[in-house]
């Protein structure tokens, strides 16, 4: 109910107190079928919970701790329907949180198997109705992953042909994401220059530029920074100052959300200069009772 209504942090709680009394109870009977399933859907709902966060890595590690026991009970009972569908609810969430983290061919196999899993189901007549509409559900995220893999695969193109496609300017954010994964920081000033260029009203657009300049700066690192030639040193300040820069307008043209601002781990090269310290809100004082 707690998830439900969006009150992540008490759902997390409340699941976290659920899985170790789940852990406990699987630990002193590790031959309790019903144990050990309450485990995997404790560990789910941690994992569910994480999700809503943006804890994506951490929604995969429990999300995998739920797919061993699945696996581990549908192989003891290939024939139990209740299992079977439990070992593809587990690969369903590790497809989708993968296709979140931009892992496509992670999320494709996950995917597959769901559907794998699925069709046998139908085919021995269990659950089909059921079966055939989560069936629909998964093949339709199946899609979904195989469009946002090809433009990922076409936003890695060199600049004249990515520039030439209908509809590229709307894709500059995923360009700069894929660039970065790739290694290829020297391209990302480019592509962050038009994004920036675009619209001075758009704070999403601005922000994300913001983003790529300033992975960019970190990217120019040694393990002692004094090492850096001057060049070095003068394009990390570069796309320091670019970055900051961009985060300035963003804000101006309405950006709110300094949490995420705050956490954001394509930020981190900012995140203890002064600079950035100005951008954000100062804290209200407390209220005297």
């Amino acid at each position: 109910v707690s998830l439900q209504f969006e009150n992540t942090q008490e759902a997390r709680e409340f699941y976290q107190q659920s899985n170790d009394i789940c852990e406990r109870l699987a630990t002193d009977d590790p031959t309790s079928a019903e144990a050990q399933r309450d485990l995997a859907i404790s560990y789910s709902h941690l994992g569910d919970a994480s999700r809503q966060f943006g804890e994506l890595q951490e929604a995969l590690q429990f999300y995998r701790r739920g797919l061993e026991i699945a696996e581990a009970m549908a192989a003891a009972d290939p024939n139990n329907a209740e299992a079977q569908r439990d070992l593809m609810a587990s690969h369903y969430k590790l497809g989708a949180t993968s296709q979140a983290l931009l892992d496509y061919d992670t999320a494709t196999e996950h995917y597959t198997i769901a559907i794998a899993i699925l069709d046998q189901m139908i085919v021995n007549g269990e659950k089909v109705i059921q079966s055939q509409q989560e069936r629909e559900t998964v093949a339709n995220a199946l899609r979904m992953v195989e469009r946002e893999a090809a433009h990922a695969r076409a936003a890695l193109d060199d600049w004249d042909t990515f520039i030439s496609r209908p509809g590229a300017r709307s894709k500059l954010s995923l360009r700069i994401t894929q660039l970065a994964g790739a290694g290829r920081f020297d391209e990302i000033p480019q592509t962050a220059a038009m994004l920036r260029s675009l619209d001075a009203e758009n704070p999403d657009n601005l922000y994300n530029a913001a983003c790529g300049y300033a992975l960019c700066a970190n990217a120019i690192q040694t393990a002692d920074r004094a090492d850096l030639t001057a060049d070095q040193q003068a394009q990390r300040q570069e796309n320091i100052d670019l970055a900051l820069a961009c985060l300035r307008e963003s804000i101006a043209a309405g950006w709110t959300d300094f949490d995420h601002m705050q956490q954001d781990p394509d930020l981190a090269v900012l995140r203890e200069l002064s600079e950035f310290q100005a951008l954000l809100p100062t804290p209200s004082p407390p209220q005297a009772e």
